[in-house]
């Protein structure tokens, strides 16, 4: 995402209350569901209380506040399908990406930072990252609440299953 001042004024009151500094770089992660609460807060308008809101308030970034950073993790949970009939669930933190998917019960990992499309499985040659980054995936998403889906086969719901993994590091 780019913030940015067309005509940077400094005399502009607008400009005064969202002092964005000229030249600056930050290359944290955000996500879609960051502009909600982040619009909210800049045009003073609470959130609905009657809503989760699963984003996070930029605003600080635009106002100009140093230091100012998100939680650099995300979980993406629908299950959502991923280009197929599968549904997968996500966990980003920093770097690294671990995809599950719940038909298969199979895991993938990727390091964005070397591998930004996503094509490169590293499970198999970093078992300890794959199981710590399962780990913090199920632990977010028993935090979320996140409902997982149903198996037509068996009924039941689609559990992440970490025997694969758990075995790898053994």
């Amino acid at each position: 995402m780019i913030v940015a001042w067309a005509k940077p004024d400094a005399t502009n009151p607008v400009q005064q209350k969202f002092p964005i500094p000229a030249g600056t770089i930050e290359d944290d992660l955000i996500q879609p569901a960051d502009f909600m609460p982040t619009l909210a807060a800049i045009a003073g308008t609470p959130l609905p209380s009657d809503q989760r809101v699963d984003g996070h308030d930029l605003s600080a970034y635009i106002h100009g506040r140093a230091g100012t950073h998100r939680p650099q993790s995300f979980l993406s949970h629908f299950p959502h399908s991923r280009g197929s009939d599968a549904y997968f669930t996500s966990y980003t933190e920093g770097d690294w990406k671990i995809i599950y998917d719940h038909a298969a019960k199979g895991w993938q990992l990727f390091n964005l930072a070397e591998d930004i499309e996503e094509q490169k499985n590293l499970v198999a040659s970093n078992p300890p990252v794959a199981l710590a980054m399962a780990q913090s995936l199920i632990t977010a998403l028993k935090k979320e609440d996140g409902q997982l889906p149903i198996i037509k086969m068996s009924g039941k719901p689609a559990e992440p299953d970490l025997s694969p993994l758990q075995a790898a590091v053994k």
